[in-house]
């Protein structure tokens, strides 16, 4: 049975989104209690980078994807061990969504 270069595409999309998700949920729990606070900025530019200079990698590196992707409203987002998350709830959604969507989808 030969597998199509498509599929392998959606699957490499696939696990990487997955693991992303799995970061975007683990960086809070693995930080220690009220390292990051609020991060409320704006979309499309890195504003909170000397806030995220305290935090080792990988960590960092999720914190800032989710401060160029997303303005991070305080109001808006999840608290895990008193860290805020690096994406809203909204932006959750869609990755979940994401993932749902090519478990269901992308492998039939």
């Amino acid at each position: 049975m030969r597998v199509r270069v498509g599929s392998k595409l959606v699957l490499m999309f696939f696990v990487f989104t997955l693991v992303f998700v799995a970061f975007q949920l683990f960086a809070p729990v693995f930080l220690p209690p009220s390292t990051i606070g609020n991060l409320s900025g704006s979309a499309g530019i890195i504003d909170n980078g000397e806030k995220l200079e305290q935090i080792g990698l990988p960590w960092r590196i999720v914190y800032l994807v989710g401060d160029f992707m997303c303005h991070q409203r305080a109001d808006r987002s999840f608290f895990i061990n008193s860290n805020q998350m690096p994406f809203l709830q909204q932006m959750h959604s869609y990755l979940g969504g994401a993932y749902y969507w090519f478990r269901c989808n992308g492998f039939s």
